[in-house]
C-alpha cells in the first residue's frame, strides 16, 4: 500500500470579516478553523473533482484490475461523508461519467435540514452495500467509520484519504487495499490530510516481527477501574450504552458521556472569518520505505492523570495570521498563478458561459464582445472568494481590467467553438 503513496498539500488563507478584533481561545479556535476550511463547500467540491478526475484518468484509463477497479473515499465523519457523496455524484454527472458513488455511515443523520440514512441516499438497504459496490455503475465507496476494518474487497484499487490517521488505525485502513486479485498488480493512495512520515511510523511497528516490550499488569488495570468506579462520575448503564454505540459504529460526536459544562471561549469565531483562498497541490508520489528490523510496542499504560489546561487567549487577527502562516505557506500572488488564472481558468469558464456561446455562434463580433464582458464579470464574481487579490485588481484597476478583458476575450473566442464571423473580426 505504501509503494504508490501520494500526499496532497492543502493550503488556505482566511480573512477577518468584522471590524473589531475579539479575543478567543487559541487552541480551540485553531481546531475550529481547520474543520471549517476542510469542510467548506468549495474545498469539498475541489477535492471531489480531483478524486473523480484522478480515478478516470489514472485508474480507469489504465485499465486497473482489468477495468474493474473500485475506489474508497475515507472521511472524518458522517457530515463530511455526505458532503463528499453529493459532491462526487454531482461532478460525475457533470462529466457525464457512467460511474456512481455509494455512501456508508451508521444511523440517521441531519443534513441540510433533512434526516438522511444510507438507504435514503443510496436507494437500497445498508446490507446491500458490499454487494452493490461490485456491480455497475458503482465505483466509489464513500465511508464514515465503516468498511475500514475487516472489509475484504479484492476490487478495491485506490483509496482517497480525507481522515486523520495514525498508528494501528492507519494500518487497518490502508490495508483494505491489500486484498489479492488475479488482475491486481498495484494499488494507489491519495492522501489529503496525512504526511508520509506519519504513515511510515504507523506501518514500521508491524512490518517485521512485532513484540510487546512488556506485559500489561492486569492487577493495575483492575485497580484503575476500581478507582474510576469509586469516583462515581458515571454509571454502569452509561458504560453499557457507550459500548453498545461504539460497537454499532455510531459517530464519535454522539458517543461522549455527559461532561461538566464549560465556557466555549472560541464560540463565534466562524461568524467572524471567511475563506479568502484555498488550494490543493499534489506532492510527489512516494514509495515509503520501512525499516528492515523487528519492532517493539509498549504495553497499555495504567497510570497518569487527566486535567484541563488553562486557555490561551489571543486576538482574532493574531489567530488568523498564525493559521495562515501554518497552512497557507505558498506564494499566493506569484506570477505563475496569475498567468494560469488569466490564460486558462477564466477563459475556459467564460467560453462555457451559455449566453456568450450563443452570441459567439449566432451573432456578430460586437454583440459577442458585449456578452463576453458580461460573462467575464459573472466569472470574476464567482472567483471573488477564491482569489480576492485578482478580484481586487479587476475592480479597482481600470487599465488592468481592460487588458484582462481583451486577453480573455481572444482566448475565450477560440475555445467557444465556430461562429458566423471571421477570426479577423476579433480585433
Amino acid at each position: 500500500m505504501l509503494r504508490h503513496y501520494t500526499p496532497m498539500g492543502s493550503y488556505y488563507r482566511l480573512a477577518k470579516t468584522v471590524e473589531d478584533d475579539p479575543e478567543f481561545d487559541t487552541k480551540k479556535a485553531q481546531r475550529k478553523l481547520r474543520r471549517f476550511v476542510e469542510g467548506h463547500d468549495h474545498a469539498i467540491r475541489l477535492k471531489a473533482e480531483i478524486i473523480v478526475d484522478h480515478f478516470h484518468d489514472q485508474v480507469m484509463a489504465r485499465n486497473k484490475i482489468g477495468g474493474q477497479a473500485r475506489a474508497m473515499v475515507v472521511t472524518n465523519g458522517i457530515a463530511r461523508a455526505i458532503q463528499y457523496f453529493h459532491a462526487i455524484e454531482a461532478y460525475l454527472r457533470e462529466r457525464k461519467s457512467p460511474h456512481r458513488a455509494i455512501v456508508a455511515f451508521s444511523g440517521e443523520h441531519d443534513f441540510a435540514g433533512d434526516s438522511v440514512t444510507e438507504t435514503s441516499l443510496n436507494g437500497f438497504p445498508s446490507r446491500a452495500i458490499a454487494e452493490h459496490i461490485r456491480e455497475e455503475p458503482y465505483r466509489f465507496l464513500v465511508c464514515a467509520n465503516k468498511f475500514q476494518t475487516g472489509y475484504d474487497e479484492p476490487l478495491l484499487h485506490t483509496m482517497y484519504v480525507e481522515k486523520t490517521l495514525s498508528g494501528i488505525k492507519a494500518v487497518q485502513t490502508l490495508s483494505r487495499l491489500n486484498r489479492s486479485h488475479p488482475k491486481k498488480h498495484d494499488v494507489f493512495v491519495l492522501d489529503f490530510l496525512n504526511e508520509a512520515d506519519t504513515m511510515r511510523d504507523a506501518f514500521a511497528d508491524y512490518y517485521r516481527a512485532t513484540a510487546l516490550a512488556d506485559e500489561t499488569d492486569p492487577n493495575k488495570l483492575h485497580d484503575l477501574q476500581a478507582e474510576l468506579d469509586n469516583a462515581q462520575v458515571y454509571s454502569a448503564e452509561q458504560v453499557e450504552t457507550l459500548v453498545r454505540r461504539f460497537v454499532g459504529g455510531q459517530d464519535r460526536d454522539r458517543l461522549d458521556l455527559p461532561s461538566p459544562e464549560e465556557d466555549d471561549l472560541s464560540r463565534g469565531i466562524l461568524e467572524a472569518i471567511d475563506m479568502d483562498s484555498y488550494r490543493v497541490e499534489k506532492q510527489a508520489m512516494q514509495r515509503i520505505l520501512l525499516p528492515d528490523e523487528d519492532a517493539e510496542i509498549a504495553p497499555v499504560p495504567t497510570a497518569g492523570r487527566g486535567g484541563r489546561p488553562e486557555p490561551e487567549i489571543e486576538r482574532l487577527s493574531n489567530i488568523i495570521r498564525s493559521f495562515n502562516e501554518l497552512f497557507g505557506d505558498i506564494a499566493w500572488e506569484d506570477e505563475d498563478r496569475v498567468r494560469t488564472m488569466i490564460t486558462e481558468t477564466i477563459p475556459s469558464q467564460v467560453a462555457n458561459d451559455e449566453k456568450f456561446r450563443n452570441a459567439r455562434q449566432n451573432s456578430d463580433a460586437q454583440n459577442a464582445r458585449i456578452e463576453h464582458d458580461k460573462a467575464l464579470v459573472r466569472v470574476m464574481m464567482s472567483l471573488m472568494k477564491d482569489d480576492a487579490e485578482l478580484f481586487k485588481q479587476f475592480t479597482d484597476n481600470e487599465g488592468f481590467k481592460r487588458w484582462m478583458a481583451d486577453t480573455v476575450f481572444e482566448l475565450a473566442y477560440r475555445r467557444s467553438g465556430a461562429g458566423a464571423w471571421a477570426e479577423d473580426d476579433v480585433g
